[in-house]
């Protein structure tokens, strides 16, 4: 079981790509939260502020593996996210 964050605007291009390999790679029982940093403070970052710490990197979007409360580096490239979540 993972959980995954993924940071990015959320109708970007690079967003889309990473939730689609979220969707298709993780394991059973993972979570997959978007995080998108131009929504309000009403929105999940807001009600969850500990999700306010997963931003996107260098302006592309970014995803986050975690696993028994260690998270990974994010990686910013559909195949990175997927190779983190093989890797188990």
């Amino acid at each position: 079981m993972a959980q995954i964050v993924v940071a990015g605007p959320r109708g970007g291009a690079d967003t889309r790509a990473l939730l689609s390999v979220a969707d298709r790679e993780a394991p059973l029982a993972s979570v997959t939260v978007l995080v998108d940093p131009n929504e309000p403070s009403g929105t999940l970052a807001g009600l969850a502020p500990a999700l306010a710490a997963f931003r996107p990197v260098g302006g592309a979007a970014a995803a986050y593996v975690c696993r028994r409360f260690e998270c990974r580096e994010p990686v910013t490239t559909p195949d990175g996210l997927a190779a983190l979540l093989r890797d188990r």
